[in-house]
């Protein structure tokens, strides 16, 4: 069940990605999270009428595994969206999805001691690798290495000009900020999807959903408050129809968040999180439908990699 669990909540989160991807790119970013994760607190209400009222408590509550996953999730969230302005969205959460799942190997590792098994692991690397490939074209990957090659002798030698780099006007920003930014949301999100884990096997999985989401919103909030404070300019220019867009396109997540508890509740985190490095997959599947983006012959090749080892995954797994 924690392989289907999980390939539910990542269909879900590719949704809501491919749908919000334009209007991070438009608005600024807390706004849309802000009403993202305020859609969330009220559509995912009724999910509380199957929660036996014995579960709805604050006292097994783990505050500060919650607020880690809370706070950790949001600024997760910003990085990711700050990604989209420079990278197509599959590539984004590929980056984002492969960071997510070698940090939460980590810190499972490190902080239960839950290693998973060689052909676990082999399998789990095998995602990544596949949703990697499948969102690089070849030029886009030669784009990613010779940026990183030159970051690499700036940081070397200060002497060298960035103007003489020999590269493409932007490219050596994308590189070393974009691509950064997108591991670094996934960073972020391994250290929200390990915590929140733990609080789901601690709580009921849908209280524990609620709770997340309701806390995502409250950090939004925080930070919209300090931010309008600070600034002289009007951060909510944004239409009501454009608002009530971005919340009905967030309502994915109530499925995605819910999913992924149940997913962590039935087996190991980890395999939970390798799965989600597969959102790429439907990221591809969603654009082509929405936007009728067509993939290649060796993107095809790459999604049908992923698929057979998420498969493969599930068999070693035994899940």
């Amino acid at each position: 069940m924690t392989v289907l669990f999980a390939l539910l909540s990542t269909m879900a989160y590719s949704m809501q990605s491919t749908l919000l991807a334009g209007y991070y790119r438009q608005f600024d970013n807390r706004l849309v999270v802000f009403l993202r994760n305020s859609a969330l607190v009220v559509f995912m209400l009724p999910v509380l009428l199957f929660v036996p009222e014995s579960d709805l408590t604050f006292s097994k509550v783990p505050f500060s595994l919650l607020c880690l996953s809370c706070v950790s999730g949001f600024v997760g969230m910003l990085l990711f969206a700050r990604a989209l302005h420079d990278l197509p969205v599959g590539i984004v959460a590929a980056f984002n999805m492969s960071a997510l799942t070698i940090s939460t190997f980590t810190l499972e590792a490190f902080f239960t001691g839950e290693i998973p098994r060689f052909f676990q692991m082999f399998f789990a690397l095998l995602v990544v690798w596949f949703s990697i490939s499948l969102c690089l074209s070849r030029a886009e990957l030669a784009r990613l290495l010779d940026g990183i090659t030159f970051l690499k002798s700036v940081g070397e030698d200060s002497s060298i000009d960035k103007n003489q780099s020999g590269l493409p006007e932007g490219s050596v920003s994308v590189a070393g900020r974009a691509y950064l930014l997108a591991a670094g949301s996934g960073i972020l999100h391994g250290v929200t999807f390990f915590s929140f884990g733990i609080v789901s096997r601690k709580l009921n999985p849908l209280w524990a959903s609620y709770l997340l989401e309701s806390g995502v919103f409250l950090t939004a909030f925080l930070a919209l408050l300090v931010s309008v404070r600070g600034s002289s300019k009007s951060i909510f220019s944004i239409s009501l129809g454009n608002a009530f867009r971005v919340m009905a396109f967030g309502l994915p997540a109530i499925a995605g968040t819910v999913c992924f508890s149940l997913a962590t509740v039935y087996g190991p985190i980890v395999i939970a999180a390798a799965v989600l490095a597969a959102q790429p997959v439907f990221s591809g599947m969603f654009a082509f439908i929405f936007y009728q983006e067509r993939l290649s012959g060796r993107q095809f090749r790459a999604l049908f990699g992923v698929c057979i080892s998420i498969a493969l995954l599930q068999v070693v797994s035994g899940l």
